[in-house]
């Protein structure tokens, strides 16, 4: 996307947001390659933005919640550096036809606090404890509560 200006290198909001929006969803087409669906939500000055994404996870031959939450938090961890604008996140995983599996969130605080954890994202997947210090709210349907960490 280009972005046009009015001669003077100054961009409108909505030229702002449309590109913040454009880019984000190309990264997360490449980064999470069975992305069902991203949305935003403007929230107080409509300069804050809130994201939510579907997608179901690519793994092999069964799930492990480690690598999976570790993706999710690596994921949001780019965006943020990037996009300061963007406060809080939402991933709702689907799998084997569930729409809702699990959904994980991170609040405007442990959005803040992402770009403090990088070590913890360095490895490649985290442990139960690792998870509770990224994420603010995770719900998981019964199946997976079984996946291994």
């Amino acid at each position: 996307m280009q972005l046009e200006t009015n001669g003077k290198n100054v961009i409108n909001k909505e030229q702002k947001t449309a590109f913040i929006i454009q880019t984000i969803n190309e990264y997360s087409e490449l980064y999470l390659p069975k992305l069902i669906g991203m949305d935003h939500e403007y929230l107080n000055d409509e300069e804050e933005l809130s994201l939510r994404f579907d997608f179901e996870p690519e793994v092999g031959s069964r799930p492990f919640k480690s690598k999976i939450y570790h993706s999710i938090a690596y994921h949001a961890t780019n965006i943020k550096m990037f996009f300061p604008e963007v406060k809080s996140f939402s991933y709702t995983i689907h799998w084997r036809g569930e729409e809702n599996a699990a959904q994980l969130k991170l609040n405007e605080q442990k959005t803040y606090e992402l770009l403090r954890h990088k070590q913890l994202l360095r490895d490649n997947a985290l442990d139960e404890q690792e998870v509770s210090i990224v994420f603010s709210s995770i719900s998981e349907s019964d199946d997976v509560k079984k996946w291994d960490y």
